[in-house]
């Protein structure tokens, strides 16, 4: 089996960008006297771009070659067998191949353990120790492909661990492959449990046709001032999991879950202090939301949790289906 493995930027890294962030935030807020300017939102929001920038970024190490990527699309595929130098510099490796070409890469932003096993690696190639095998580039699988060849294959019926056994030579960290196949929807599932996502669909669609109709009910009467940014955003977010629930993508039952959790405590403090009809409708509303997502969640990805993509049976991804 190949042997690849995929290191992206440290916690550490992350951690200093927010602070840094936070930092900067503190200052313009000093400097303005604590009024609500736009940098209120504005530090915040680079922030949060910069991080998502950030966490697309990977560097895979193969034997023989490093293949630098960003949001799926690779950047760099580096030949280990064609580098002449190496030099660190300002937390920067600058790497240097026999035709020339010039590469720089992050190794600050790492964390310790990926930072020496890169250095061995790059140590290995200048040595010239690297192994004698490698798959050929036309054997690798990008992410885009792999994906396609996945929902390939789901179509025809083969099997999760199926897949897994078939695509785990073909260049793809066996970790981000196992969870490219458990958030790939099953044909046979989707079919199965159509009539409850149908449900969930339609739960959806008329509580954003509630809030719909009130935010258009504050412009007839010309209360602008009411209407907020969150409002707006709000009917974004209820198209995307209508669009989501409707192509079976994981991500829209996880959304659901988050937001229906998330109001459920102000809609129980609420039929506390006024318990009503209403609000009590509400609180039905939220508790089946929940429940739906979730069976259908556990259902449709029976090899996805939260934090991890299939189960390990004496190191190896193992698949229920």
């Amino acid at each position: 089996m190949a042997k690849v493995t995929a290191i992206k930027y440290s916690g550490v890294f992350y951690l200093k960008v927010m602070l840094m962030s936070f930092l900067l935030w503190l200052w313009l807020e000093l400097a303005t006297d604590w009024r609500v300017d736009a940098h209120d939102f504005l530090v915040p929001f680079a922030t949060f771009l910069y991080l998502c920038i950030c966490a697309s970024y990977r560097i895979t190490i193969a034997s023989r070659s490093l293949v630098v990527s960003r949001s799926g699309g690779v950047l760099a595929r580096i030949a280990l067998d064609k580098l002449t130098d190496v030099r660190q510099r300002r937390g920067w490796l600058r790497l240097l191949l026999s035709d020339d070409t010039r590469y720089r890469l992050p190794l600050s932003r790492f964390s310790k353990a990926d930072q020496a096993l890169l250095q061995q690696r790059l140590d290995a190639a200048l040595q010239g120790a690297l192994p004698e095998s490698e798959l050929a580039p036309q054997d690798w699988l990008s992410n885009r492909a792999a994906k396609r060849e996945i929902r390939a294959l789901a179509d025809k019926g083969v099997s999760r661990q199926d897949m897994f056994d078939r695509l785990s030579e073909r260049g793809i960290p066996l970790g981000h492959l196992a969870r490219l196949i458990a958030v790939t929807p099953d044909p046979t599932l989707c079919l199965l449990h159509n009539g409850r996502n149908n449900l969930l669909l339609t739960l959806i669609f008329v509580q954003g046709l509630i809030m719909f109709g009130f935010l258009f009910l504050l412009a007839y009467f010309s209360r602008y001032e009411e209407i907020t940014i969150i409002g707006g955003v709000g009917i974004v977010i209820e198209v995307l999991l209508l669009w989501g629930i409707y192509r079976y993508r994981f991500w829209a039952y996880n959304l659901c879950l988050v937001l229906t959790l998330t109001n459920l405590p102000k809609a129980l403090m609420g039929v506390m202090h006024d318990p009503g009809l209403l609000r009590i409708l509400s609180i039905a509303f939220a508790v089946l939301c929940i429940a739906l997502a979730w069976h259908l969640r556990v259902a449709l990805y029976p090899d996805l949790g939260w934090f991890r993509a299939a189960k390990k049976v004496d190191g190896e991804y193992r698949f229920e289906s």
